[in-house]
């Protein structure tokens, strides 16, 4: 959050964050995040399959020239 822009920071706090995968079907884990942070967590309704859809639409905009995820995904990989 304290490399992210002034506008995702507050669309996170409006928002929430959903949480997706197989991680997200720890029972209470949503509440705990919560707990701990203050920002509001949102099970997906179908976890296993959002990861999938997810990836899917990033690789879709990452072909049509989005520049946007392109960098993300860069982002991603420096930081691993």
């Amino acid at each position: 959050m304290e490399n992210a822009s002034p506008s995702l920071v507050q669309d996170v706090l409006d928002e929430g964050i959903y949480l997706t995968g197989g991680g997200s079907t720890i029972r209470g884990l949503d509440k705990r995040l919560e707990k701990e942070t203050g920002i509001k967590f949102i099970r997906a309704s179908n976890p296993y399959e959002s990861v999938i859809a997810g990836a899917g639409k990033v690789l879709e905009e990452i072909e049509n020239g989005n520049t946007q995820y392109y960098k993300l995904v860069l982002h991603t990989q420096k930081l691993g």
